[in-house]
């Protein structure tokens, strides 16, 4: 329990470092008592997980492939790590071994814990819900039937969007909705067993749905990511709500092509522009915090400098990537193995050289200039790059406007398309 609660301390801690911004939607519905199971959209393999338990401050239990635990020391990891086997044909496993994982998952809701799990079996980048599994509905409906449906069971509903899956300093937004009360399941569970079950999955892909954002059409994907990286959060409050701006905007020119290519050129140019002057996408061009860029300039280009080593071991490791659904996941693991190493080797130096005390002044300097450079280097690269003897002034105003133009035809895109949406709805009123 001890390592769980550490562990959850730590995750929580590196995923602000990883991300730029952790927007949470629901708080205040957040089922912090009793018997739940949470389930969640899954279209980023270990980072879902992370970010979803990062919500909740209780004993929460994760159903995982059953292949992790392959292994006398990683089986006794995954456990201590909360985790149960989940067996699955694709895996070659024997399905009926999850009769057990079954009746342990019960075990741990009739003491009150909670479960996380996600319904599509399966993780893939794309933004749009693949079809529902019934094991959460399964598992819900006979830990109630089992406590004569007086277990107060709910299952509650969580919304996970990435502005980009693997990017690091990217944005997430988790969206937390109603729970669902599954007592009120039980005529229905004893009439049919089975059509309950389909029906409770059902209302899970309905809820969780209803928290993402799906697209209709999954080849205006490409689109729709290349617009979320250039916009960081300046077309809504959130993650959510920017990309169903975008999603709708795009979505809106499917029988456009003609203004649909002109957009993706557009977008293309941009791109290329904030390249060539060594920015990502959607990183910070404002003019917003000058004066404090600029005095923390210096500490931030030492804390970078002091972490160019760990850095680039992390980069080159998750270039290797090969499933693009592990690239933030590397990111991160190979990041925290890297910055420990690193801190062991130069607290180690320092500790030689320069005693105990000053070995542990260093190593919290060392910490405190890298989380200061990890979260300010790319509003001071906007900073360095405004100055004319750069000679790079011109071109960033230039980018500067390019994103403004993008922006502007971009909502206008959006409101029109509300407004046709408008329309038919009050056309099909009766």
């Amino acid at each position: 329990m001890f390592l769980f609660i550490f562990l959850r301390a730590f995750v929580r801690f590196a995923l602000r470092q990883f991300y730029r911004s952790i927007h949470v939607i629901g708080s205040e519905k957040r089922v912090d008592e009793g018997a739940l199971i949470v389930v969640a959209n899954h279209p980023n393999t270990g980072m879902d997980p992370l970010t979803v338990a990062s919500l909740y401050d209780r004993d929460l239990w994760f159903l995982a492939m059953a292949k992790l635990f392959r292994g006398r020391l990683r089986g006794w990891l995954m456990r201590r790590l909360h985790c149960l086997p989940v067996y699955r044909r694709q895996d070659g496993e024997d399905m009926r071994k999850n009769f057990e994982m079954f009746d342990e998952a019960i075990a741990h809701l009739h003491d009150d814990s909670a479960l996380l799990v996600f319904p599509e079996g399966t993780s893939n980048n794309e933004r749009r819900l693949a079809p529902m599994k019934t094991g959460p509905a399964r598992i819900a409906l006979l830990a109630e039937h089992r406590a004569d449906f007086k277990l107060g069971l709910k299952i509650q509903p969580v919304g996970i969007t990435y502005t980009e899956f693997g990017r690091f300093r990217s944005n997430v937004t988790l969206i937390i909705g109603d729970p669902i009360d599954v007592s009120a399941w039980r005529t229905q569970y004893a009439a049919n067993p089975s059509r309950a079950v389909r029906d409770l999955t059902a209302e899970i892909g309905k809820r969780i749905d209803a928290l993402t954002v799906s697209l209709g059409d999954l080849k205006n994907s490409e689109l729709v990511d290349k617009l979320a990286s250039v916009f960081g959060t300046s077309t809504g409050p959130n993650d959510h709500a920017r990309l169903q701006t975008i999603a709708t905007a795009v979505e809106s020119l499917t029988d456009q092509t003609e203004v649909r290519d002109r957009l993706e050129q557009r977008i293309d140019t941009y791109l290329s522009d904030a390249s060539e002057l060594g920015l990502l996408p959607g990183e910070e061009l404002s003019r917003r915090s000058w004066i404090l860029t600029g005095l923390s300039t210096p500490f931030v280009l030492t804390g970078r400098l002091l972490h160019l080593i760990p850095i680039w071991a992390t980069a080159i490791a998750a270039a290797r990537t090969k499933d693009p659904t592990y690239t933030a996941t590397n990111k991160l693991l190979g990041g925290i193995l890297f910055c420990f190493a690193w801190y062991v080797a130069v607290g180690t130096a320092l500790y030689f050289c320069l005693g105990a005390l000053l070995a542990v002044g260093g190593l919290a300097a060392l910490g405190l200039l890298g989380i200061l450079a990890n979260r300010n280097f790319p509003q001071v690269k906007v900073w360095l790059l405004s100055f004319p003897f750069l000679g790079r002034r011109q071109r960033l105003n230039r980018l500067r406007g390019e994103g403004a133009v993008l922006r502007e035809q971009l909502l206008a895109l959006h409101r029109e398309a509300e407004r046709e949406r408008s329309a038919r709805a009050a056309n099909d009123a009766p």
